[in-house]
């Protein structure tokens, strides 16, 4: 974590690049220089986990979500496009801390006291940006890979506590609103005729950014969100 005066001061410059990545995307395609546009929809199922910078915040393991979504390949020539797309992203993670620590709920302030272990359950709208490469197709399959970056905008987050101090109380206070993390995936597609395909491939999401808020009695952490999926999805 940081400072959250910190973090108000960088986020425009995030913020920034993104929407020039965003621009670029749409005029290189707006220009012509797009040989092909294929859209797909695909249901991801995922293990995530918090991963802390601190020994005082220990990662309690990961669990199980689900990002779901439609793609977007906008191809420049056979075998590159620019990667887009939006989804739903449920992620999940736990953490413990070694002293105790004020949680701002809703509500209230609550603590989360040492040994206790706190899940939270966040959902985001993610925005991939990306380049994919594929290979030429070879009897039925293609072979592909993606690589780029994963804005991300937190739309609920919720906690749960092994005391059941906290039983899933919103602890959107403590998250914050804008995510960015990058994602690299390889996989494979089935072509099922014309230019339908089936596609599955293997996705690591790493989080650049702190997920978290730093209120007054808070240790000054870093703690970023990591995921890997299967995507199981289908294109046009």
């Amino acid at each position: 974590m940081k400072n959250l005066n910190v973090k108000i001061i960088k986020l425009p410059s995030i913020a920034k690049v993104v929407f020039l990545i965003i621009l670029f995307f749409i005029l290189i395609t707006g220009r012509g220089f797009s040989q092909g546009i294929r859209f797909g929809i695909f249901v991801n199922p995922q293990i995530s986990w918090l991963k802390p910078d601190i020994k005082e915040v220990t990662n309690e393991g990961s669990r199980s979500g689900i990002n779901i979504g439609i793609s977007m390949n906008s191809y420049f020539t056979n075998n590159y496009a620019f990667s887009t797309g939006i989804s739903i992203n449920r992620l999940v993670g736990k953490i413990s801390y070694e002293d105790s620590t004020a949680l701002q709920l809703t509500n209230r302030i609550d603590t989360l006291y040492p040994g206790n272990i706190l899940t939270c359950k966040m959902q985001y709208i993610t925005i991939p940006l990306g380049l994919k490469f594929k290979s030429d197709e070879i009897g039925y399959f293609t072979f592909f890979a993606k690589a780029g970056i994963d804005p991300m905008i937190n739309i609920s987050a919720t906690g749960l506590t092994t005391d059941k101090r906290i039983d899933s109380e919103s602890i959107n206070d403590e998250i914050n609103m804008f995510n960015l993390g990058y994602h690299l995936e390889i996989g494979i597609q089935y072509s099922l005729g014309g230019q339908t395909a089936l596609q599955f491939g293997l996705n690591y999401q790493n989080g650049i950014l702190d997920i978290t808020t730093d209120g007054e009695n808070q240790l000054a952490d870093k703690i970023i969100l990591n995921s890997v999926s299967m995507h199981c999805g289908i294109i046009f």
